[in-house]
């Protein structure tokens, strides 16, 4: 598995931005065309960027997206069961270019690792549904992908487009929250993955599944696109080992045994999963400091857990 080299740490002033830049693209190996499309931005600006011609402002929405795509990068990253399992699906529907279905609870880490896995892969698009998200965006977003232009195209030409650019080139669709799509959405996926060279992933919690498998109603169905399902999994995975590496991590100095931390994987796994443990951790660390208590132990932990808010 390719692991994400976490850079150092950097002050928000332009020359820090250009020299991160710099090493990201030399550490992954991206085009500059590439790294644009992971940031959000045009390859024109990431020029002006690098040789130091794009006028710097903290405020301005580019700068703003080149700071979170560098925070992403250096955001760390726990190697949990969960992770290697989703990576390696995502790596089958991209070789394969099929389609797959990744649930879990929700916290439980699927888009730090979906994420993390579209850094790493060059080809890979990952795209987030929100509340106001639109069949045009979705079509944006890919085209950007494929380095098209979008301007000035109407829904329908981006469409063509798209599915004309898929044809010679390969990608890996990645949906998160995929169950806050609209059936037509989910269907003008599936058109794409008919005609195109792509794999496709769609992500997000248990009414995912639901969703496609019994559609909306009778006449919003989607049977069609999951028919074409080739690997489907529920990863409510928190193993006692994961709680384990996150609580030494976060708190060195711990007695927490072996039974609790089996007890933690048994009680969160699906219920809050990862995020649960990394929350738990932070407040025993707050509350140990603030009551003095030198060693967190098992006694300690569980009233933390009374104190848990999820």
């Amino acid at each position: 598995m390719t692991k994400i080299t976490a850079l150092k740490n950097y002050d928000e002033q332009e020359s820090d931005y250009i020299q991160l830049l710099n090493k990201i693209i030399n550490q992954f190996q991206f085009s500059q065309s590439q790294l644009a499309t992971k940031i959000g931005i045009s390859e024109s600006t990431l020029s002006q960027i690098r040789s130091g011609e794009y006028e710097y402002n903290p405020d301005n929405y580019v700068w703003n997206r080149v700071k979170k795509f560098i925070e992403t990068i250096n955001k760390k990253v726990y190697e949990t069961k969960l992770l290697r399992v989703v990576y390696r699906m995502l790596n089958e529907a991209f070789k394969e270019k099929e389609i797959a279905v990744i649930t879990s609870c929700s916290g439980a880490g699927k888009t730090t690792a979906i994420v993390q896995y579209c850094l790493i892969n060059h080809f890979a698009v990952h795209i987030r549904v929100n509340e106001v998200f639109t069949t045009k965006y979705l079509l944006q977003i890919i085209l950007r992908s494929l380095n098209c232009p979008t301007l000035g195209l109407n829904t329908q030409q981006m469409y063509e487009t798209v599915s004309e650019m898929l044809t010679r080139k390969n990608r890996l669709i990645v949906i998160d929250e995929a169950e806050r799509l609209k059936v037509s959405q989910l269907e003008l996926l599936r058109d794409l993955y008919d005609q195109g060279n792509m794999g496709l992933c769609l992500v997000g919690l248990d009414s995912l599944r639901s969703l496609l498998q019994k559609g909306k109603n009778l006449r919003e169905n989607l049977v069609q696109l999951y028919s074409r399902v080739a690997y489907q999994k529920i990863v409510d995975i928190l193993e006692p080992e994961d709680v384990e590496m996150i609580i030494r991590d976060k708190i060195p100095k711990n007695g927490v045994s072996k039974e609790m931390m089996r007890t933690l994987s048994k009680k969160y796994k699906s219920k809050g999963g990862f995020r649960a443990i990394l929350k738990l951790s932070n407040l025993a660390l707050k509350l140990a400091d603030k009551n003095n208590v030198k060693i967190v132990n098992d006694e300690f932990l569980e009233a933390c857990i009374e104190e848990l808010t999820l």
